[in-house]
């Protein structure tokens, strides 16, 4: 997929699931699927994914979150740049023993990847992979997701050489990923944490943190329980 087809389906909005074949588009040019949604269930659910991890004290948010909350499951979605993943290395290890954290491939440095040769491509996902696999014992496979959502076939072509068949995309945000107020986020969050959503935030600025209670308690409120791309997809 292009930038610009991207785009598109993007500002279609909760339009999209209406549009999308299950939970997938499917592209003749490249292999695997390209996820917006969780397949269907008679359970209420959602996939709460968060990424980068340039703001240790926002990773360290997530995992006191998990802790304190043993039935609350999210998907990483590490950048191995950032120093965040070490530091917590330990408990995160622990929660992903427990079932309540899947770690997977969002680059090594978060560039473009459209902008990138293959032999670069391989190199930023590769090594993530390592560092996955060094850190916590796995590789992410066959889920990542493209820095900037940005992807086209030649992306997913390399990606799945590597065992990453599956580029993760979003069907709403919590608008975190910059600067922003602890209200913005809870607004992003009631409007977009709805059934069979993946939603993306980040864990790069801690406004974020001070909205993690009412954020679970919209979850009560509207009955959906948070799972894994791993425990979605089995």
């Amino acid at each position: 997929m292009q930038r610009r087809e991207f785009l598109t389906l993007a500002g279609l909005g909760a339009a999209l699931p209406l549009l999308l074949p299950e939970n997938a588009m499917a592209s003749r040019s490249a292999p695997g699927r390209v996820l917006f949604t969780l397949p269907r269930s008679p359970a209420r659910r959602i996939a709460w994914t968060v990424d980068d991890g340039a703001s240790s004290q926002t990773v360290g948010g997530y995992v006191d979150l998990l802790e304190r909350n043993p039935n609350l499951h999210i998907t990483f979605f590490v950048t191995s740049a950032y120093y965040s993943w070490r530091k917590y290395g330990r408990r995160l290890r622990k929660l992903q023993q427990h079932g309540q954290v899947q770690l997977a491939n969002h680059t090594h440095s978060h560039p473009n990847l459209t902008s990138l040769s293959n032999h670069r491509i391989r190199h930023e996902l590769k090594s993530c992979q390592n560092f996955l696999q060094g850190e916590f014992g796995v590789t992410g496979e066959p889920f990542y997701r493209p820095p900037y959502g940005y992807f086209d076939a030649r992306v997913r072509s390399v990606a799945a050489e590597l065992g990453y068949s599956d580029t993760v995309m979003w069907l709403g945000t919590l608008a975190d990923s910059g600067k922003t107020t602890s209200n913005g986020v809870l607004r992003d969050a009631k409007k977009w944490m709805t059934n069979r959503h993946i939603i993306i935030g980040h864990a790069n600025q801690t406004a974020v943190i001070a909205d993690f209670n009412a954020i679970l308690a919209t979850l009560r409120q509207r009955g959906l329980e948070t799972v894994t791309l791993n425990q979605a997809f089995a």
